[in-house]
C-alpha cells in the first residue's frame, strides 16, 4: 500500500508540474515536527517526532493570494514507527507583501500509519498493545503559514515558511473516531520564472 500511495503521488506530481507553465508551480521542501496531541499542549512531544514532506503549489491568480498545493511526506513517531501521508490543501493569503505572505490553508488527505518493525494499536478497552499492522486514516489538515521572499533573480525565487498545521484523523481507534494531530513545519519553496 506504501509502495502504491508513493507511485500516486509522484505521479501526481510529474503531471501537475508538466501539466502548467512552470511560473505558477512552486515547489517545497519542509522539516516537519508531529504531535499527536490537542494543538500546541504538549510542545515537548514535537522533537521526538520527526518528518520531512514534499510539495508543489499552484498559483491561481498572480499575486499568489489563492494557492492549492499537493504534499507528500513521512514522519517518524516513536510510538508506533514511521508514517506516510498525502494532501491537498488550498491557501488563502489575505496579508499579502511585496516581501511577505501569510494566510491560512484546509484541505484533505490520507495517512498510512505504522511501519514494518510493529507499532502500537489501541484495543477496543484502552489497552495499547503491539502491532505490526499498517493503517489508513482520512485526515483534514488546517494551517497557517508565513512565509518571506528572502532572494529572487531572473530565474528563481527562494521564500524559506514557517507553518502550523492541526489535522483531525478520523477512524484511528474503535473508541477514538477522532484523533487530534498537528505539525509544526519549517522549510523553504522554490519557483522558477
Amino acid at each position: 500500500m506504501k509502495k502504491l500511495l508513493l507511485f500516486l503521488a509522484i505521479l501526481l506530481f510529474n503531471t501537475l508540474a508538466q501539466a502548467q507553465p512552470s511560473s505558477r508551480v512552486a515547489y517545497s521542501l519542509h522539516l516537519d515536527w508531529q504531535g499527536f496531541s490537542v494543538p500546541l499542549a504538549k510542545p515537548k512531544t514535537y522533537g521526538q517526532n520527526r518528518g520531512l514532506s514534499f510539495g508543489l503549489t499552484y498559483n491561481w491568480n498572480k499575486p499568489g493570494s489563492l494557492q492549492q498545493t499537493v504534499k507528500i511526506g513521512n514522519f517518524f513517531n516513536k510510538y508506533h514507527g514511521s508514517s506516510w501521508h498525502a494532501s491537498t490543501v488550498t491557501h488563502f493569503n489575505p496579508i499579502h507583501s511585496k516581501n511577505i505572505r501569510t494566510g491560512f490553508y484546509a484541505g484533505f488527505g490520507y495517512m498510512i500509519t505504522g511501519s514494518n518493525q510493529g507499532g502500537w494499536q489501541q484495543q477496543p478497552s484502552g489497552e495499547w498493545t503491539p502491532s505490526a499492522n499498517n493503517k489508513g486514516l482520512l485526515f483534514i489538515p488546517v494551517g497557517l503559514q508565513v512565509q518571506l521572499k528572502a532572494f529572487e533573480n531572473n530565474q528563481f525565487v527562494w521564500s524559506p515558511t514557517i507553518a502550523y498545521q492541526a489535522n483531525a484523523l478520523f477512524n484511528y481507534t474503535p473508541k477514538t473516531l477522532v484523533l487530534p494531530q498537528s505539525f509544526i513545519s519549517v522549510g523553504s519553496q522554490l519557483k522558477f520564472k
